[in-house]
């Protein structure tokens, strides 16, 4: 009764079968409706699926399509989904897609009052050879429920384990030994029942000391509670033949934490002398991987950096030349992204048309591997076919390469396909063997880890840069209003956003002309307008503005045979990204980046630069609104001149001037010959018109850099930098005869007027514009009084 009772305890604890499952080598797993409900440490090995994503899949998920009609329960052999467990061989595919010849034994059991599945997987060539090909009735059956239920599963999973295995209590007693256990130490032994002691087995030290029974490792830990590991023994048989094992003891707590007895598991010890050279192959090949996991963990997160390390590194372990392709935005493409070959000529030689060997997702080898998931071995590929080139770019390029054997692997991360590394070798070497395609597949695994965190701090370095250039832009929007300044600094925090640009360019439309006229520019040694805006590039802002919408401009050569165009006359711009400025659905310009390299941008410079111009555009609108308010203040609505204000701002910073440099000021004041009388006889409307035509013919006569003002009333003055005396006389006689000779035209009348003149010139000792002004002020009124329609000098 009593051992019954302490079976009972045993086989009823749920910890006892986790306690198992994790002792064991093979993979149990527990299916409720083919959901994974539970897998242990050695199922995630095996698998290559960590335990969060694991639980809940689908099991049947885990094998080839072949396999899966297996599960059909119609359809399986040997009733598996029935009442009687089976045995056969499957093949499994793991996480990283390589194939794994498995041994599959399911039975069903009851847990929680629950029906499960207990499966066991274990590698085909680790498979026992003790354990049958064959199905095997099922202890215990009855469809059990109550306390005795969670037997099934613990039964399920110890019988087809490959591994011997022995559960006692705490005295000794045998609890449960499983069929590989009475296999391979005798074939009369019950399954439960006895003392260890009582077993025809001699345990001996592996210097061939007998083991005493009391300090036998299960019985230790039985006692003691402590976990032991791969203690070395002989177990020598009734027959006196001897096994060499490693016996690992798991202690079992009962209610309290107190000892409850022990689960040994029973290894064969591996025969040096058979697996020394496989074990000295699979620890080359684990230093070289952690080599190069180790080299890929030191290239950091710099995305460049991180792919051409693992190019290099794949070329150097596996093979002569390694091309890395990932999968662009869109999902169309296979975008080569890094290169290398172990010969310098070769490598220089690609290196230089990498960027145009663009291919689609499902043409070519690459495009077949990334569209089944399946690793690819081709022999004799042709030059063209290495990086999908043309074989007249190579011939134009000089180069023979000669054929080569390729293996191409896809890339995987996050459950995901990102593309596919490509390796290939002279055929003067070895063809690629299952062996290298393993090693590659676990190689990959590697790489697409790297270059996935990679990508990652990538973008969220990217996304940084726009959330900084976003806030720079916003900082401008509140720190100026002046037009020029704004737009500097709009350039400023694009290029800082987007480092592939070299020279940017900001244009606003001209209300008057409606063209693009250069307000802003960033990178350009030459300042002239005319030399900026022509070209190529031209074409895209005219575009971008026509269009509405932005543009990203690979390669400004695309479509034009590079070889057949002289290098002089090649743009200096190879690649651009250009956003239109939109208010309120009004095209205020453009705003483009450019560089002298193709291909230097991509789509999330595009969505940046957009963002950008959406986020400036209002800010540009509201400087030209407050520039317009500052142009009003200052200009005279009637005439369009400056009025008074607008003439004294800038008048001071001439006088600041002469003052510095002694450079020659002359002034001009001017006034209608009997204004009054014109108003008097025609109208006020009729004395605009004169004041408007009177501003047109000054404005005729006079520089674009002289400062021409109506000063007050039918009153004008004009500033003349760097004009003496006599130069600014000459000028005010033509303005004078300009009025007097030719009638204006007022309505069907036509009108003569006539203007009187002042004319006078800065002093050393003049210490204002008020001062000069009251000068020329002084010589009009003489000319007034001596007659009108004349000009007098002060």
């Amino acid at each position: 009764m009593a051992n019954q009772k302490i079976s009972s305890n045993l086989v009823e604890s749920e910890s006892l079968f986790r306690i198992l499952a994790e002792t064991v080598s093979a993979a149990i797993f527990l299916l409720e409706d083919m959901q994974i409900r539970y897998a242990n440490p050695a199922a995630q090995g095996l698998t290559g699926y960590p335990e969060g994503e694991l639980q809940g899949m689908d099991f049947r998920d885990l094998f080839d399509p072949e396999s899966r009609p297996l599960f059909d329960p119609a359809r399986s052999p040997g009733g598996w989904l029935a009442d009687s467990p089976a045995r056969f061989a499957l093949n499994l595919i793991r996480k990283d897609r390589a194939a794994r010849r498995v041994d599959l034994a399911a039975s069903q059991a009851e847990l929680d009052r629950r029906p499960v599945l207990v499966v066991t997987l274990s590698e085909a060539a680790l498979g026992n050879p003790d354990l049958e090909e064959q199905s095997r009735p099922a202890p215990g059956r009855g469809g059990k429920t109550g306390p005795r239920a969670g037997e099934d599963h613990l039964r399920t999973a110890v019988q087809f384990v490959p591994e011997a295995i022995l559960m006692i209590g705490p005295t000794g007693e045998i609890l449960l030994a499983n069929p590989v256990f009475r296999q391979r130490f005798g074939e009369r032994m019950p399954e439960t029942g006895g003392s260890i002691d009582q077993l025809e087995l001699r345990f001996l030290w592996p210097d061939g000391s007998p083991c005493e029974p009391e300090e036998l490792p299960i019985l230790v830990s039985a006692r003691d509670g402590l976990t032991r590991t791969n203690t070395e023994m002989l177990v020598e048989l009734p027959g006196g033949h001897q096994r060499a094992v490693l016996v690992s003891c798991t202690p079992v707590q009962g209610p309290g934490g107190t000892p409850s007895g022990a689960v040994s598991v029973f290894r064969d010890k591996p025969q040096s002398k058979n697996s020394e050279p496989a074990a000295r192959r699979d620890t080359t090949r684990l230093e070289t991987l952690a080599s190069l996991t180790r080299s890929f963990a030191e290239a950091g997160l710099y995305y460049p950096a991180v792919l051409s390390t693992i190019a290099e590194k794949v070329s150097e372990s596996i093979g002569d030349g390694c091309v890395i392709r990932l999968v662009s935005d869109d999902g169309q493409w296979l975008d080569p992204v890094a290169f290398h070959h172990n010969d310098p000529g070769i490598f220089s030689v690609y290196r230089r048309v990498l960027h145009a060997t663009r291919q689609r997702v499902d043409e070519g080898f690459s495009g077949h591997v990334f569209k089944t998931g399946e690793p690819l071995i081709v022999l004799d590929i042709a030059q063209d076919e290495i990086l999908s080139l043309k074989s007249e770019d190579l011939a134009a390029l000089g180069v023979q390469i000669p054929p080569q054997n390729g293996l191409i692997v896809p890339l995987r991360a996050q459950n995901n396909f990102i593309g596919t590394l490509n390796v290939v070798r002279m055929n003067s070497k070895p063809s690629f063997s299952s062996e290298d395609q393993a090693f590659l597949q676990d190689l990959a695994y590697r790489a697409a880890l790297a270059i996935e965190n990679a990508r990652l701090y990538a973008a969220e370095a990217q996304r940084a840069r726009e959330l900084d250039a976003l806030h720079k832009a916003a900082s401008a929007l509140l720190g100026t209003l002046d037009l020029d300044t704004l737009l500097g600094q709009i350039l400023d925090a694009a290029q800082n956003a987007i480092p592939a640009a070299e020279k940017g360019l900001l244009h606003l439309i001209n209300p008057g002309t409606s063209e693009l006229q250069l307000r802003a520019m960033l990178g350009y040694q030459n300042p002239r307008i005319q030399k900026i805006t022509g070209g190529v590039e031209q074409q895209y802002l005219l575009a971008a503005v026509h269009e509405r919408r932005a543009l990203l401009v690979p390669d400004t050569l695309a479509g034009i045979d590079a070889q057949n165009v002289n290098p002089d006359a090649q743009p200096k711009v190879r690649s651009a990204v250009v956003a239109p400025l939109i208010v309120e659905n009004k095209i205020l310009g453009v705003l483009s980046l450019s560089s002298s390299l193709p291909s230097a941008f991509g789509e999330a410079d595009l969505r940046l630069l957009v963002s950008l111009s959406a986020t400036t555009s209002a800010a540009i609108q509201n400087a030209l609104l407050h520039s317009e308010v500052q142009r009003l203040a200052i200009t005279d609505s009637l005439t369009g001149l400056y009025n008074r204000r607008g003439f004294f701002d800038l008048g001071q910073r001439e006088i600041d001037r002469f003052q510095r440099f002694s450079r020659a000021l002359s002034a001009i004041m001017l006034d209608i010959d009997f204004f009054k009388g014109i108003n008097d006889t025609h109208g006020h409307s009729a004395g605009d018109q004169v004041l408007v035509t009177l501003a047109r013919r000054c404005r005729t006569n006079i520089r674009h850099v002289d400062i021409l003002s109506r000063y007050g009333g039918e009153e004008f003055v004009i500033l003349l930098p760097e004009t003496d005396l006599f130069t600014a006389t000459e000028i005010a006689e033509r303005i004078r005869r300009s009025v007097a000779e030719e009638p204006f035209q007022l309505g069907r009348e036509a009108v003569r007027v006539t203007i009187s003149l002042g004319v006078t010139r800065a002093l050393p000792d003049t210490p204002d514009l008020q001062a000069l002004l009251e000068r020329a002020d002084a010589a009009l009124y003489r000319a007034k009084q001596n007659g009108r329609n004349r000009i007098e000098v002060a």
